[in-house]
């Protein structure tokens, strides 16, 4: 049985990033800056360096579990999330980079990006404790 208790702190990390490393506004957002800033901040390079890990480790551990887990279902849902979350990932960047194709849907692809991840990992999660009751 899991522990709620063990790693209390481990939720924290992503929680750090956020509060005290803001991001450096970008593609007229908020409203009211400029499409790129002319320098970027020490918090937002922190930010970056810490969000970076979340958008290719949650793909990463969808493949894991895609050759590791064995049932077929979960084989094709962890694939399909690992590549759509790698896809939108590139799409984002591409909109992050002012490409203009993207830069206007910048922030909903990557919004999407961390939910595919998100979902899919609770569902896993859902289906392990459900597994060893």
């Amino acid at each position: 049985m899991l522990d709620p208790d063990a790693d209390r702190a481990g939720w924290l990390g992503p929680v750090r990033c956020r509060l005290f490393f803001a991001t450096d506004p970008i593609s007229g957002y908020p409203p009211g800056t400029a499409p790129i800033t002319a320098v970027r901040t020490v918090h937002g390079v922190l930010h970056d360096l810490c969000s970076t890990p979340v958008f290719t480790a949650l793909p990463a551990a969808c493949f894991v579990v895609a050759y590791r887990i064995g049932k077929r279902f979960w084989v094709v849902y962890s694939i399909a999330s690992g590549v759509a979350s790698l896809a939108c990932f590139v799409l984002t960047s591409l909109g992050f980079q002012q490409n203009p194709a993207f830069v206007s849907v910048g922030g909903l692809l990557q919004r999407l990006t961390i939910a595919i991840g998100f979902v899919w990992m609770s569902a896993l999660a859902v289906h392990l404790l459900r597994r060893t009751e």
